[in-house]
């Protein structure tokens, strides 16, 4: 009895707990879970729930209150599934219905800042990386949870607004499912549209206390639909008329303190209405690459054939940049080079490994190539060995930025339209570093500049007349097929943006034609550049086909250079090898061609204006010019170029001499001195002291001017000329005069013609003069009796005065009024005669002339440029 008693106490006692505990089960179950939630900062305010027939909790209401945010559900409902072989360390939850989730975030809902303890605790940061992924490799659980379906509408973070039950069927309902166990956290969620039963967002997390691994997979388009329903979205100038498309792939793996993630972004598709009014921005590609961290590095290896396409409209981007005013001398210079080179995108091959340097702060890209799809040929940029060191504190050139470029381009540049209307190749190869002065650009040889078909023509032209139209014909037109420029050496920018160069440059222009002036295969210009604008160094030589014709130096302020143009003894033997067209044929054997420019260039836009000295000499020059032999000329000139104006320097001595003239009486050792002047596009010449040997003596001229002074005559000092000599210049049968004379002169130029007044010869030694068996005297003889004597006196008359006076009219026709007295041996008697006798002197002086026609053909070219 007493058995029965102590039973009856105990069913009591249980029932009379079991009455209590399910009473307070809301108190019971709000103390317990509070004793845990205290330490994340947070506790149940509020919580009713009831256990169904199949053990279901049905929670009618749960409040949690947070340091972030404050959470209350309504009206959910968890279902799980039991055995009688139950194990108590697994609950296998069927389905989670949730019919209201309010979240209420607080200020502090996305920040760290959430309670003493999580202030106190440390921070993720890159030293302690490996540390948090050991912590997620040693991840248990107390007990399985295997969610086989939940579904939730989605929340906002703003208050709850009150909606008709129209409105509230209208919200999408999102369903997954979640499941652990003690080492595997495994998640998926899926929208209500049952013919996508591919989860669009997935998860997977399996640890083994040392390592783990874990997968992700997510449809971009459906991700973003869902981060826009839960009001996560991008900023609204982005996320304004975008669409994406394309799904994620991703595979962790971290084992042995090295991190491994293999990654894929498949059919990758981004349309968007643009930001900031830049247009529409399409982008699509494949990218596949793996990423391992170990030991603080991060290696991120890419695939061979990964590709992005970018699209954009190029008028709209163009008319962003010039709202920018970035900067008003380079803005338009860029948009004017878009416009020319008209670009439906961009194409970027990421290609090799990346490495991102934890400890160090630093980013190293093997290659990234980036292609334009321009209409006519794409411009390629290819980046190598790239580096970026993103901590300010290291200060040193070997951690400075850093990359390797090869830019290959052909660019139309409307302002060379002028000059070819082809596009200009442009490739440029070499590196570009950050120092601590600035930066420092370095261009390989491969980096080339050309322009092909240039033509420059001068505004000025010719019309002639052809058939029944009028052709047009430019003179002085240049032509050059193809010019190359190549490039190296080093630009450095300091921080002041200053640049200092020292560059080599190799420029060939070939097929060089300057009309009916110049024709070369090939013309090259081989330069130096060091220094900057404010001290610049420039040499340069020109070389015309393999002929090093000049040199050119430049240096000092670059927008008021010293200039030097010279060249020392140049063969002129390889000059006039040249394709040269002269106005007068030359063919020299020998010779040697110097010259001097200095001075400075004061003002660079009207060269003319500037002033300089300049010096030529022409030393041993032998051959023939304009058909006459010239033999050992010497000439040495010093002129002063003033506001496009040349004038010589006056010399006191001689400045021309040439040992031999061949001509029908050659002049032999002359000798001059020279001066000219070119204004306004007008030459002048002037010599002085003009004397040489000929005809067995010597002539001398004081003074001449070309163009001849028509007021003022030009004397001609004749002294000792050797009559017998004079007529070996026209040879006649029979007759024979000995003996020099000496005499002056005075010659004049009308304009036309050249004349003779008041010219005077005498003799300075005694002579003979014989006419023996002369057709034309002896035809005289028989028909005139009187001019029988007189010739038969000449037949052997030895004179002691002859004396002319002489002149010449403009019909070339000297006239010599002739005064001969002496003696004939033979007849025994003294002779005395006057003589008017008429010579043409024309054609003797065109034969001693070496100036006149290549002096007007000189003034003609001049006049032409």
């Amino acid at each position: 009895m007493r058995f029965f008693k102590i039973l009856l106490f105990t069913l009591i006692a249980i029932l009379t707990t079991v009455i209590i505990a399910f009473t307070a089960r809301d108190s019971l179950t709000i103390y317990v879970t509070n004793h845990y939630l205290s330490k994340y900062d947070s506790e149940i305010t509020c919580l009713e729930f009831n256990l169904g027939l199949k053990l279901n909790i049905d929670i009618t209401k749960l409040c949690i209150k947070s340091a972030q945010a404050n959470i209350d559900l309504t009206n959910t409902t968890l279902q799980w599934q039991f055995t009688p072989e139950i194990d108590a360390s697994t609950i296998e939850i069927v389905s989670i219905k949730i019919t209201s989730l309010n979240i209420r975030g607080k200020s502090e809902l996305f920040s760290n800042k959430t309670s003493t303890q999580n202030k106190t605790k440390k921070e993720l940061s890159i030293d302690g990386l490996p540390q948090y992924l050991q912590q997620v490799a040693q991840l248990t659980l107390p007990s399985a949870i295997n969610v086989e379906k939940f579904s939730y509408r989605p929340f906002s973070l703003s208050p709850p607004i009150t909606q008709n039950k129209t409105q509230s069927k209208t919200k999408p309902i999102y369903f997954g499912k979640f499941s652990t166990n003690k080492n595997t956290l495994s998640f998926s969620i899926n929208n209500q549209n049952k013919l996508q039963q591919t989860s669009f967002l997935s998860a997977k997390l399996s640890s083994t206390g040392t390592d783990f691994t874990a997968e992700l997979t997510t449809d971009l388009a459906r991700l973003r639909t869902f981060l826009t329903e839960h009001k996560l979205t991008l900023p609204t100038e982005i996320n304004d008329g975008l669409i994406i498309e394309g799904r994620f792939t991703s595979q962790i793996k971290w084992k042995d303190n090295e991190l491994v993630i293999n990654t894929q972004l498949k059919e990758l598709s981004i349309d968007s209405e643009g930001i900031k009014q830049s247009g529409q921005l399409i982008l699509n590609g494949t990218l596949n690459w793996q990423m391992h961290l170990i030991n603080g590095l991060l290696k991120i290896e890419f695939a061979k054939h990964n590709e992005v396409k970018l699209a954009y409209n190029e008028k709209k981007l163009i008319e962003l940049l010039l709202t920018q005013d970035i900067s008003p001398k380079i803005t338009p210079k860029i948009t004017a080079l878009l416009k020319d080179n008209p670009s439906g995108g961009l194409v970027v091959f990421p290609r090799g490994k990346v490495e991102v340097n934890l400890t160090e702060s630093s980013l190293f890209i093997a290659e990234i190539n980036v292609d334009t799809q321009n209409i006519n040929q794409p411009s390629k940029l290819k980046l190598t060995e790239l580096f970026f060191n993103f901590d300010s504190q290291k200060a040193d050139d070997t951690h400075k930025n850093q990359a390797t470029f090869s830019f290959d381009s052909q660019l139309n540049i409307a302002a060379l339209n002028a000059v070819t209307r082809q596009p200009i190749n442009i490739k440029a190869v070499g590196t570009i570093k950050q120092r601590q002065q600035g930066w420092h650009l370095q261009l390989t040889p491969e980096t080339t500049v050309e322009l092909i078909e240039i033509e420059l023509t001068k505004t000025n032209s010719t019309k002639v007349k052809s058939s029944s139209k009028q052709v047009e014909q430019n003179k002085n037109s240049l032509t050059i097929n193809k010019l190359n420029t190549q490039l190296q050496g080093d630009i450095n920018i300091n921080q002041n943006g200053n640049l200092q160069l020292a560059l080599k440059l190799n420029s060939q222009a070939i097929l060089f034609h300057l009309n009916n002036i110049i024709q070369l295969e090939k013309l090259q210009l081989i330069s130096s550049i060091e220094g900057n604008i404010d001290n610049i160094n420039i040499d340069a030589t020109v070389i015309a086909d393999d002929v090093e014709v000049t040199t050119i130096k430049l240096n000092g302020e670059l927008i008021q250079p010293q200039i030097q143009i010279f060249t020392n003894k140049l063969l002129l033997t390889d000059l006039f090898a040249l394709k040269v067209n002269l106005p007068i044929p030359v063919k020299l054997i020998d010779g040697e061609l110097s010259y001097h420019l200095k001075g400075q260039l004061t003002d660079l836009n009207n060269l003319q204006n500037n002033t300089a000295e300049f010096s030529i000499s022409l030393r041993n020059t032998t051959g023939e010019i304009n058909d006459i032999w010239i033999q050992d000329l010497q000439w040495q000139q010093d002129l002063i170029v003033t506001n496009g104006n040349i004038k010589t320097v006056d010399s006191k001595n001689n400045n021309l001499a040439i040992e031999l003239i061949e001509i029908a009486s050659p002049i032999n050792n002359l000798s001059l001195k020279t001066k000219l002047s070119f204004n306004n596009k007008e030459l002048s010449l002037a010599a002085k002291n003009i004397g040489g040997d000929i005809l067995g003596g010597s002539f001398f001229i004081a003074n001449t001017t070309w163009p001849i002074n028509t007021d003022h005559s030009v004397n001609v000092q004749l002294t000792n000329i050797d009559l017998e000599k004079v007529l070996e210049l026209d040879k006649k049968q029979g007759i024979v005069v000995t003996g020099k004379i000496s005499g002056l002169l005075p010659i004049y130029f009308d304009g036309k013609n050249i004349i003779i007044k008041n010219g005077e010869l005498h003799n300075i030694s005694n002579g003979l003069i014989q006419v023996i068996d002369n057709p034309a005297v002896k035809e005289l003889k028989i028909s005139n009796s009187q001019l029988k004597l007189a010739f038969d006196a000449l037949q052997n008359l030895h004179y002691h005065q002859l004396s002319s006076d002489v002149s010449m009219n403009d019909d070339g026709y000297m006239i010599l009024e002739t005064v001969i007295k002496g003696r004939n041996p033979d007849l025994d008697n003294d002779v005395n005669l006057n003589l008017n006798l008429s010579y043409d002197l024309l054609g003797l002086l065109e034969s001693i002339n070496i100036t006149e026609r290549f002096e007007k053909n000189i003034i003609k070219e001049l006049q032409n440029k």
